[in-house]
């Protein structure tokens, strides 16, 4: 699917962001039932679609269910209804379903329809397919978690003003009165000392629902309008410039540019952010500045523990209400600048200072 520059009016869930980049081989051969593992430095393209789908489609699914739905889906509708060059996600009532994952994922994997159709008694290909971009998935949220638990840590420094331990986790989140302050809802005083021990402790839980100042430009939240500046900060730009153009690309806003090793989004020939994307940024950002040693997608039941599933779902549902439509295309506008900068065909307004001076003189 082509991707669409800022030139166009961006839709709520933005451009497709996966390339069309093919496996080597279009007709179908025997490598496609072959477990994951691959010899070394030969990338599997199944795996790399998985990575992508997690960063810009849902961040954790199950492959064989996916695989399983979407088959099942199709089979009863009709495989003559997908249009391959077509918006992955139009005429469904729920577009990041397991059918909607479905179907963008198969778009991208040259002859995956026939091979389902054609798979043996035992599954295999959809077995291997299954495997390949669930193994994906789970490595892009486990390098990305990795990536910014360091990296986001000079970032925070400078907002909060004050050296922070790097070894240890542990001393972050409500346990650290400036990334607490980032972390609070909004429904808690920060500044009341009842409160930092009450979230340290872990005898009250934050809402999933609640949007932290963190998520805010200039981490400020306006109580007349809480949609002043929300998904706006600085700190989710600079995380998702970390994932998407390269670490070094978070302090440098001209790394996309001057960068000479392709990051994911040029693997993915991706140029513009999804919904899901600003979503899973989000959530990754507030796993990096929390305490919390492991990320679970799934909440596990530990005392104090954050459902960081449930707050990607609701930023999801939040931005995808049709009452968000035109902000959340203004929203996705401003990510796609912010990330990938300016780029041909963008408007620019013709106005010359230095003529408008001389002419009055």
């Amino acid at each position: 699917m082509p991707n669409s520059g800022r030139s166009r009016s961006p839709s709520p869930t933005g451009s497709h962001p996966h390339s069309k980049r093919h496996s080597r081989s279009d007709s179908g051969t025997d490598k496609d039932d072959r477990p994951t593992q691959r010899r070394r430095n030969t990338p599997d393209e199944r795996v790399r679609i998985g990575k992508h789908a997690a960063r810009t489609l849902r961040i954790s699914f199950r492959g064989d269910l996916v695989l399983r739905d979407g088959f099942q889906h199709f089979s009863n509708r009709g495989w003559d209804s997908i249009d391959i060059e077509g918006d992955p996600f139009e005429g469904l009532d729920e577009p990041f379903s397991n059918v909607g994952l479905f179907l963008a994922l198969v778009k991208q994997i040259p002859g995956c329809i026939e091979r389902l159709k054609s798979d043996d008694d035992e599954g295999t290909y959809r077995a291997n397919l299954a495997a390949a971009l669930e193994k994906g998935a789970n490595t892009a949220r486990s390098d990305d978690c990795s990536g910014l638990k360091v990296s986001i840590l000079p970032m925070v420094e400078d907002i909060v003003e004050k050296k922070i331990l790097h070894k240890f986790k542990y001393t972050r989140g409500f346990h650290d009165k400036g990334i607490g302050k980032l972390l609070c809802p909004p429904s808690f005083d920060w500044d009341d000392p009842s409160v930092q021990s009450r979230l340290k402790n872990g005898d009250v839980r934050p809402s999933t629902a609640e949007y932290p100042p963190f998520l805010y430009h200039s981490y400020s939240i306006n109580p007349e309008n809480k949609l002043d500046g929300l998904f706006r900060s600085e700190l989710l730009i600079k995380a998702a410039r970390h994932i998407f153009i390269a670490p070094s690309a978070a302090e440098d806003t001209e790394a996309y540019v001057k960068s000479t090793h392709p990051g994911n989004a040029a693997l993915n020939n991706m140029s513009a952010v999804t919904v899901p994307t600003i979503a899973y940024v989000s959530v990754l950002v507030r796993f990096s500045l929390s305490s919390e040693e492991t990320f679970n997608i799934r909440l596990t039941g530990a005392r104090g523990g954050f459902d960081h599933w449930a707050f990607y779902k609701n930023i999801n549902k939040f931005l995808l209400d049709p009452k968000m439509k035109d902000k959340t295309a203004d929203l996705i506008a401003f990510w796609n600048s912010r990330i990938f900068g300016p780029r041909e065909g963008d408007e620019e307004v013709d106005h010359d200072t230095a003529a408008e001076i001389l002419a009055g003189l």
